[in-house]
């Protein structure tokens, strides 16, 4: 099916872990971005804003625990479901990744398929962040609260609030009743 194409950013030192990714998913609307180290991860997410971020947990210059928790604590970026990926004789250490914000984490070497629907799920889990061009629609994230926002609510609710106080203050209308009412006198007698 022709949906939008959903980006994952995959943050692993491995080349085979890369390929692996790029082939489970080069079927169905998936984009790929590969980097080969926690800084570069860094940097990616910003410009890419992927719809999940895959880390491996070891790797250069900065782990998976500190990418995870510097993409959770960006408000930015916070909304963006995080997947560490730990080989099977690594520690995994379950208290870091809940700190850091992780939203699962997958052993390698996984089932294609496995990672597959725990991509779709955690995608499908998470309100789109990217700003729809048609509407102008944007979420805005902010310390994991959701805010959507849309230009045009927000300006009718600029109208509906300022709307109250214009009716309060004009005291122009209430003197107008006075003079009606005492037009009507003088051509009494």
């Amino acid at each position: 099916g022709r949906g939008t194409v959903k980006r994952i950013l995959l943050a692993d030192d491995s080349i085979t872990i890369q390929k692996v990714v790029e082939l489970t998913f080069s079927e169905g609307d998936y984009q790929v971005v590969c980097v080969g180290n926690g800084a570069q991860a860094l940097r990616k997410v910003q410009e890419v804003r992927p719809n999940i971020v895959l880390l491996d947990v070891i790797m250069p210059e900065k782990n998976g625990y500190e990418v995870c928790e510097q993409i959770k604590r960006n408000p930015a970026t916070a909304g963006i479901p995080v997947l560490l990926l730990t080989g099977t004789f690594e520690p995994f250490d379950k208290k870091r990744a809940d700190l850091a914000g992780a939203d699962g984490h997958l052993t390698k070497p996984f089932e294609s398929q496995v990672l597959v629907s725990r991509v779709e799920e955690l995608i499908a889990a998470t309100p789109t962040l990217a700003a729809d061009d048609a509407g102008g629609v944007m979420d805005i994230v902010s310390g994991g609260e959701i805010y959507h926002v849309d230009p045009g609510a927000e300006a009718a609710m600029r109208l509906t609030s300022s709307r109250p106080g214009a009716s309060g203050p004009p005291p122009a209308p209430a003197p107008a009743p006075k003079t009606r009412a005492a037009a009507p006198a003088p051509p009494a007698p």
